[in-house]
C-alpha cells in the first residue's frame, strides 16, 4: 500500500468540493494507494505540469498528483474541475 501526502493546495480545494464528489476523490486516492504502480493510473502531463499525473474522477474531475517510489507516496498536489485544475495561474 502506497501512502498518501496532501498539499496545501489540495486540501483547501477538496475542501471546497460537494460531498459526492468528495466522495469519489476519496475513492479515487484509495485506489491510486492500493495500486502496484500508481504512476501508471494517471495520465502523464506536459508542459508546467511535467513529472506531474492526472487522474479522472469522473467526467469533469482531476485528481493531479505524482508519484515518490522512494517513500512509496502518493503526493496529491490539486482536485477539481478540468479546466480549474489545468488553467491555475
Amino acid at each position: 500500500m502506497w501512502f498518501a501526502k496532501y498539499e496545501d493546495d489540495f486540501t483547501r480545494e477538496y475542501s471546497r468540493l460537494h460531498s459526492e464528489i468528495q466522495k469519489r476523490t476519496d475513492d479515487g486516492i484509495i485506489y491510486l494507494q492500493n495500486a502496484i504502480d500508481p504512476g501508471r493510473c494517471g495520465d502523464p502531463k506536459k508542459g508546467r505540469l511535467k513529472g506531474w499525473r492526472s487522474y479522472e474522477i469522473g467526467r469533469q474531475y482531476r485528481v493531479i498528483y505524482k508519484v515518490d517510489y522512494d517513500t512509496k507516496t502518493v503526493i496529491l498536489a490539486s482536485v477539481g474541475k478540468h479546466k480549474e485544475v489545468y488553467h491555475k495561474k
